[in-house]
């Protein structure tokens, strides 16, 4: 299981005739404690697109108080089969 916490998202683009929906996000892979004396946590951090396929009815609400996005959580909910009973579709939720 991939986790989410603190992976900043810096760009979004909805690609129409391909009906992808990308994110442009820095992925935490690994935190590393303090060394001894230290006192923040350090990371290792990966630049990475995720991309979602056959992206349709997309809604997007974004609260962003200190001027950067972050996700927390990355939820898949509400599995139903498509109109052609070829696939299932989901919701995802970012928390």
């Amino acid at each position: 299981m991939m986790g989410w916490h603190d992976a900043t998202l810096w760009d979004m683009l909805a690609n129409t005739n391909n009906f992808e929906y990308l994110f442009d996000l820095d992925y935490i892979f690994k935190w590393e404690h303090p060394a001894k004396g230290a006192t923040f946590f350090t990371f290792w951090v990966a630049p990475v697109t995720m991309g979602f396929e056959n992206a349709s009815d997309i809604s997007i609400a974004i609260e962003s108080p200190q001027g950067t996005i972050e996700i927390a959580e990355l939820h898949m909910e509400h599995p139903q089969t498509t109109p052609n009973g070829q696939y299932v579709e989901h919701t995802y939720r970012f928390a």
